[in-house]
């Protein structure tokens, strides 16, 4: 009985589409204006704010609110708006204290802008709960993230003077690269287990770039400025009441030096024991005038990472990602197509004398169409892995094409999950065509394709939602997005996925070269090459060798604190992937084939990526050489989302694979004579 087609999701899928993406749109703040997208020009004295972000940690992968630490905050805090992708990533963006006037360089003191007594009733609470909870970000590396003009604030790392020797024999390389490393934000503090002791920043140095709008820098009254630049030198310096005040009073319209001040540093262990140690706020801002023109201020900042500075690093790989591909090609070309054109002749020979006996895999042409075990999973993951590489693809369109700019914040997240939701269509239409070739037709599977792994996605994230809330994370995101992202999913996703599988439904399945027999024909033992943990854990290095270098660098953005922005050699790389693991797939088949194995579906799917398990490998690795994260529950974070990630990376490859294999093989049954 042929299933009813869905055909009034189609107009829920639509209506809840449009819905979604009008709430992400409200959500980010309009429709008309996209921040960033614009300058923004001040004149000589203009006011310029500064607005603090959420603080991010290497080793503590829960995002804390600025304000959660002892911070002087302004008598009315004020949240700024952000799109679905920042609240999804865990950025809150608040006004602060922090402000300057535009080509005015002078030294600002904070706790002057607000009640002293404020501060040190945050800081020495109850049991001192607030100057312990500052000691121990510090100690878990915690950074501050603030921005001005919608521009990241990154440490100048060479301007560092007051530079903390780490003790070699109490801490490692990755915690002298969180102190003075090329990463967001800047460090709050060093920490203990860099030198013995606590030590806390409490003065920030800004050294803001600006550009004139004329594009020359000049004097006149009415000149517009723009900010091009925004960097940061932290110190930390024990400030005493009368020494600040005269500092103040030198430095109220001059450039304020902090290398010059002959103070201590501020030892949180011996320096804040009790309330009578005030801790003074600062921070002095110097502007400098720069030639970067505002479409080119995020030059810099791409520069600073290991991604972005090492151009020669993506050239070189790319071209050994194009060396994997030309050899991979000539070993199907050179070995497979002689070996393919052989068989042809021999399984096609009009001289009856020519005939010998069938061997190989035309001996098991009536069964390799026969269809596999657990049909109906095959169906689901391949669905699964076209949503995937669709929504991959388009990620990569778009950033290619500048639409996925860094100045638009959360844009990368936004487009990930709203791809990935359209993409559903795809995965719906892909699944209903191997379950109708497989003659399995029937709408369970579709929902389960529709809820399975995005519903993993959403459990998962429900979960370490949880987590962060019991944390006082930001990373836990308020309850409307919760209910936006389930109606995202329950009334367009699953829709969507319907909707494809009924478009599928409707067309006739493709006829097959050759007929399937009545009974399968017993498999030899497999020996060696083919057997399947070979197949299972060797052909499957060949893509992942093709991506591995780009794979680093986004895991370094993604986990270690870095920027990428290498969007074009990581889709120049993702399309040598793509055909590498359609050639192994290809060249592993046929030899699967040749043995007269004809259950070669499961093969064609997971060869080329190896359900992801190579990945997840990589990952582990990179946990252990990169990542200095050392709470369990952050370790836990890390590995599920790895894993979700190595397994949607796994079935990608192996919805490739499968339909490579598929045309591959009814190619060559289509060439043979068959009586």
């Amino acid at each position: 009985m042929r299933p009813r087609s869905p055909i009034v999701f189609v107009y829920v899928a639509v209506l809840f589409l449009l819905v979604g993406a009008g709430s992400t749109c409200l959500v980010s703040g309009g429709f008309f204006y996209i921040p960033g997208a614009q300058a923004t020009y001040y004149k000589r004295a203009d006011q310029v704010s500064v607005n603090v972000n959420a603080l991010r940690s290497a080793s503590y992968t829960y995002p804390l609110d600025y304000y959660s630490l002892p911070f002087c905050a302004p008598a009315s805090i004020q949240a700024k708006s952000e799109s679905l992708g920042e609240i999804i990533w865990g950025d809150r963006i608040f006004n602060s204290l922090y402000m300057a006037n535009m080509r005015v360089n002078r030294l600002y003191h904070i706790t002057e802008q607000c009640d002293d007594a404020t501060v040190i009733k945050k800081l020495y609470d109850e049991d001192k709960k607030g100057l312990k909870k500052l000691m121990a970000a510090i100690n878990r590396g915690y950074r501050g993230f603030m921005n001005i003009d919608n521009l990241p604030v990154f440490v100048d790392v060479n301007a560092i003077k007051q530079k903390v020797t780490c003790n070699e024999t109490k801490t490692s390389e990755k915690i002298k690269n969180t102190v003075y490393g090329s990463l967001r934000g800047f460090p709050l503090g060093v920490p203990k287990s860099c030198t013995g002791s606590t030590i806390l920043y409490n003065h920030l140095h800004f050294t803001v770039n600006y550009n004139a709008k004329s594009g020359k820098v000049t004097d006149a009254d009415d000149e517009e400025y723009m900010v091009v630049g925004f960097k940061v030198v932290p110190y930390s310096i024990l400030w005493t009441e009368q020494f600040l005040k005269e500092k103040l009073e030198e430095h109220t319209g001059s450039s304020f030096d902090p290398t010059t001040i002959g103070l201590p540093i501020i030892n949180m262990e011996t320096n804040m024991e009790t309330e009578k140690s005030t801790i003074f706020w600062t921070y002095s801002v110097d502007w400098v005038p720069s030639n970067v023109l505002w479409a080119s201020r995020w030059d810099e900042y791409f520069r600073s990472s290991t991604a972005g500075k090492n151009a020669a690093l993506h050239y070189t790989y790319a071209c050994a990602s194009i060396i994997i591909v030309l050899l991979v090609a000539s070993i199907a070309v050179s070995v497979l197509l002689r070996a393919l054109h052989k068989d042809f002749n021999r399984y096609n020979a009009a001289d009856p004398e020519d005939l010998q006996e069938e061997t190989g895999w035309k001996l098991i042409h009536a069964d390799v169409f026969r269809p596999p075990n657990r049909a109906t999973s095959l169906a689901v993951l391949a669905g699964n892995g076209y949503q995937i590489l669709g929504m991959c693809g388009g990620v990569f369109v778009l950033a290619v094409l500048g639409f996925l700019s860094p100045s638009r914040r959360g844009s990368l997240m936004t487009a990930v999950l709203v791809l990935f939701v359209v993409m559903s269509i795809v995965s719906g239409y892909v699944c209903g065509f191997f379950l109708q070739y497989f003659g399995q037709r029937s709408w369970r599977p579709v929902f389960l394709c529709s809820c399975a792994f995005p519903g993993s996605i959403g459990g998962t994230y429900l979960f370490f939602n949880i987590v962060s809330r019991v944390k006082h994370s930001t990373a836990a995101a308020p309850v409307t997005t919760i209910l936006l992202l389930l109606a995202l999913w329950v009334f367009a996703s699953v829709p969507l996925t319907l909707l494809g599988a009924s478009v599928s439904f409707g067309q006739s399945r493709p006829p097959d070269p050759v007929r399937v027999g009545r009974l399968a024909r017993e498999i030899p033992k497999q020996y060696g090459p083919n057997s399947r943990w070979f197949l299972y854990l060797v052909p499957p290095l060949f893509p992942l060798a093709t991506i591995i270098t780009e794979l680093y660098f986004v895991m370094q953005g993604l986990w270690a604190g870095a920027i990428f922005y290498a969007f074009g050699f990581l889709t120049f790389v993702g399309l040598m992937w793509a055909i590498v693991c359609a050639l192994v797939a290809v060249s592993q088949v046929y030899y699967v084939l040749c043995y007269e194995n004809h259950r070669w579906w499961w093969y064609a799917f997971i060869v080329p990526g190896g359900m992801g398990l190579h990945m997840f490998g990589f990952s582990v690795i990179f946990f252990i050489k990169q990542l200095q994260i050392t709470s369990f529950i952050s370790a836990l974070l890390y590995f599920s989302y790895m894993g979700l990630i190595s397994f949607g990376y796994g079935v990608a490859a192996g919805a490739i694979g499968l339909s490579a294999c598929l045309l591959f093989v009814r190619a060559i049954c289509a060439s043979i004579k068959v009586d």
